[in-house]
C-alpha cells in the first residue's frame, strides 16, 4: 500500500471527470487561449462514499446513493444498504435530525450531494481528519433542476451539520498555468513527479497551501468565461494514479477465492434441507432476508453455530454490518453474536443475483424474490 493511503488532508471524488491533460489534448489554439483566461476555483478531491438527500414532491427527504449524474436521483437506499454499508446508517440518522431543524434553508432544494468520510478500506485514501457529521457538502440542485449558487453552500452545509470541501478562488491566468503544468507532465499516468513536488507546484500555481501533504488530487471548476461555466476537470496526484493502477490490476488469489467459496458452500449445504421454506416473506428486503435466514440456517442451533464458525474463520467473510439497522422486533436475536454474524453473511450472499464466484447463490436469490 502506498503512502497515498495514509493522508490526513481532505479530498472529493467526482466520478467520470476528465483529467486536464486529456481534456485539452487536440484542442485548438483559440480554445486553449479562451480556457486559459477563465476564472476558476480549485478544490480538493475527496475519496468517500457518495450520499444524496432527495426531496420528493411533498419535500419529504429520502436518501439515495449517487447515480450517473449529481443532478438526478440515484438509487434509493434500502434497508439492506443501511445495514450492510457502515458508511450509511449513522450518517442518515444524523441527517434526519438535522433536516428536522433546518429552518427552511433547504425549502427550494431538490437534491443535496454529500460525500461521507469514514474508515473504509475499499477507498484508496484514508483520512485521520473527519469533517463535521463525517460528511462534506458537494453541491445542491433546486426544484427546477438548476444547480444552486455556491454562495449558499456554507449556510446549507451548516444547517446539515457538515462541512464544505476546502477550495480556493483563483484569478484569471491561473487556469493557463494549470494547463501548462498538465502539458509539462506529459502522460499523467506515467509522470516522473513524486507527490511532494507535485503538491508544491500546484500550490504555487494557485497561490495557496490548499494541498497539505499527499493528496488524491484537485478539481478545477470553471466559474466564468469560455461558455464553459460549471465545467469540472481534475488533476490526479502521481501517488493516487499509481495506487489506482495497482488496485485495478490486482486479482484475487486462489486462496482468497477458496475462503469466499467456503462461506458460500457452507450456506448452500445448510440451506438445502430447508429449501422448500425459501420464499418471499416480506416486501422489505432486509426483513425478507432475515425471515429466510431464520427459516433455513438459523432454524437450527447447530447449523447456526456451524455457519458462524465458518464465517469467523476467514477475513473474507462480512463482519462490519450495523447492528442498529436491524428492525426492532429482531434486536433480541441480533444480540446473539452467532446469529448476527450469520445474518450479515447470509445477506451478503443472497441480497442480489451474482456472476462469477458467487453465481451458485442465484437460484435461492430468485426464490426469495418470489
Amino acid at each position: 500500500m502506498s503512502k497515498v493511503t495514509k493522508l490526513c488532508s481532505l479530498f472529493v471524488i467526482y466520478k467520470s471527470m476528465e483529467h486536464l491533460y486529456k481534456y485539452i489534448q487536440g484542442k485548438s489554439h483559440q480554445f486553449l487561449k479562451d480556457i486559459g483566461n477563465c476564472k476558476i476555483s480549485v478544490s480538493l478531491k475527496v475519496d468517500g462514499t457518495p450520499l444524496q438527500v432527495v426531496f420528493d414532491e411533498s419535500h419529504k427527504p429520502e436518501f439515495h446513493s449517487k447515480g450517473s449524474s449529481m443532478s438526478k436521483p440515484g438509487p434509493k437506499l434500502t434497508s439492506v444498504d443501511l445495514m450492510m454499508n457502515p458508511a450509511f446508517w449513522n450518517q442518515v440518522e444524523y441527517l434526519k435530525h438535522k433536516l428536522n431543524s433546518s429552518n427552511g434553508i433547504l425549502d427550494h432544494t431538490s437534491i443535496v450531494n454529500l460525500e461521507i468520510i469514514v474508515e473504509n478500506t475499499h477507498h484508496l485514501v484514508q483520512y485521520s481528519y473527519k469533517p463535521n457529521g463525517n460528511m462534506y457538502f458537494l453541491n445542491a440542485y433546486s426544484s427546477n433542476s438548476g444547480i444552486i449558487d455556491q454562495k449558499f453552500y456554507n449556510e446549507m452545509a451548516k444547517a446539515l451539520g457538515v462541512e464544505t470541501v476546502p477550495s480556493v478562488s483563483c484569478n484569471n491566468g491561473v487556469m493557463k498555468r494549470l494547463c501548462d503544468f498538465a502539458m509539462q507532465q506529459g502522460d499523467y499516468k506515467a509522470t516522473k513527479l513524486d507527490d511532494e513536488s507535485w503538491s508544491k507546484q500546484i500550490n504555487k500555481i494557485i497561490g495557496s497551501n490548499l494541498i497539505k501533504g499527499n493528496a488524491e488530487g484537485v478539481v478545477i471548476t470553471i466559474e466564468d468565461g469560455c461558455q464553459l461555466n460549471g465545467t469540472q476537470i481534475k488533476i490526479d496526484s502521481p501517488g493516487f494514479m499509481s495506487e489506482f493502477a495497482d488496485r485495478k490490476s490486482t486479482k484475487m488469489t486462489p486462496e482468497e477465492e477458496k475462503e469466499i467459496s467456503s462461506v458460500m458452500d457452507s450456506a448452500l449445504t445448510l440451506m438445502k434441507p430447508k429449501e422448500n421454506d425459501i420464499k418471499k416473506y416480506s416486501n422489505d428486503p432486509l426483513e425478507n432476508l432475515i425471515l429466510n435466514f431464520n427459516a433455513t440456517i438459523a432454524s437450527d442451533k447447530k447449523s447456526l453455530e456451524s455457519f458462524a464458525s465458518v464465517c469467523n474463520s476467514t477475513d473474507k467473510a462480512r463482519h462490519n454490518a450495523v447492528i442498529e439497522a436491524v428492525p426492532e422486533k429482531y434486536k433480541k436475536l441480533a444480540n446473539d453474536p452467532d446469529w448476527f454474524t450469520g445474518l450479515q453473511n447470509f445477506v451478503w450472499l443472497f441480497r442480489k443475483q451474482r456472476k462469477g464466484l458467487l453465481k451458485d447463490t442465484t437460484d435461492y436469490v430468485l426464490k426469495m424474490k418470489g
